[in-house]
């Protein structure tokens, strides 16, 4: 597997690693069928820069027989100040590899760490005079028919969201809703990602409103998340009788999701599944899709997020 990556080039001095998720196959004398989980950290070898990015390439060979569900991070630097782009599933990635294009010459970045404040400057032609004002960043508390819900992790080892996802410079908070229109969440992340979904996985945590302080690419004055935090948005609309719950910012155990109700969490059995007849794996599962594929069995269960059994 060849991987190459974007670091923007104020950060292209602190060291840049490839973080490999992957599973293998224990072939244990039980016939455990749960896959181990691994981990790899390679070192990114530094490349040419183009523009305000410098490119960083590793290459590291997946072992086991399922890198499809191999999951990727990179990271510059480290500890919590690190830059971090977390958890891009291998089997979404090309296929094959291309040459790197060439762009505009190697540019500098500008960072500050001091959010604008209110400034006002004056422009004068022959017969008028202009005044604008750029207003401070600030949580947007309601966003089209959105309401904020907070600051949030990403999932652990998946997105929080996993809908759909978009990336350019000019993210706003106005044209993250617009792409996903329909879905009950959509969030923005590093000032310049979208992300959709119907549901929030169980595993991203609330964060301090102040974690998600990086700006929006396309609107300095609303704040898009920042490196592994999202600002996450939920639809007000109001549901019909077959719907789904209406999201909240809460996550909690639902008591029943259809004609199954809760029993608790337990653990897989000492040498096989808890539940084996039949099992199912989705990156966008949801408790009533599990219940769905388990209709007509007397029990149901979701394990790691995205699997059904």
């Amino acid at each position: 597997m060849l991987t190459a990556r974007q670091v923007r080039n104020d950060a292209a001095d602190l060291p840049v690693t490839l973080d490999v998720s992957y599973l293998t196959p224990r072939n244990t004398f039980d016939g455990n069928p749960v896959p181990a989980l691994n981990g790899a950290t390679v070192p990114m070898d530094k490349g040419s820069c183009v523009g305000q990015y410098t490119w960083y390439s590793a290459s590291f060979t997946i072992p086991g027989g399922l890198s499809y569900n191999a999951r990727i991070s990179v990271s510059a630097g480290s500890g919590a100040t690190a830059y971090t782009d977390d958890f891009n599933k291998a089997s979404d990635l090309g296929g094959t590899c291309a040459e790197m294009f060439t762009g505009p010459s190697c540019s500098a970045v500008t960072v500050s760490s001091v959010a604008p404040s209110t400034t006002t400057s004056s422009t004068v032609s022959t017969s008028v005079a202009a005044t604008t004002t750029s207003a401070a960043p600030a949580v947007k508390p309601t966003v089209g028919g959105y309401v904020y819900v907070g600051c949030r992790t990403e999932g652990t080892g998946v997105r929080a969201l996993g809908g759909a996802a978009f990336a350019y410079d000019e993210m706003t908070l106005e044209s993250c809703m617009a792409n996903c229109t329909g879905f009950d969440y959509w969030a923005t992340e590093y000032g310049r990602e979208c992300y959709c979904g119907n549901n929030v996985e169980a595993s991203s945590a609330e964060a301090p409103a102040g974690d998600c302080s990086m700006l929006c690419g396309g609107d300095p004055t609303e704040f898009c998340g920042n490196g592994n935090r999202i600002e996450l948005y939920s639809t007000t609309a109001t549901r019909t009788a077959t719907a789904s719950a209406t999201p909240t910012g809460t996550l909690a155990v639902r008591p029943t999701v259809g004609a199954y109700t809760f029993v608790g969490c337990q653990t897989e059995a000492t040498t096989g599944r808890a539940l084996s007849d039949k099992t199912y794996a989705d990156d966008s599962m949801t408790l009533d899709l599990c219940a769905t594929f388990c209709s007509g069995y007397t029990y149901f269960a979701t394990e790691y997020s995205r699997e059904c059994e």
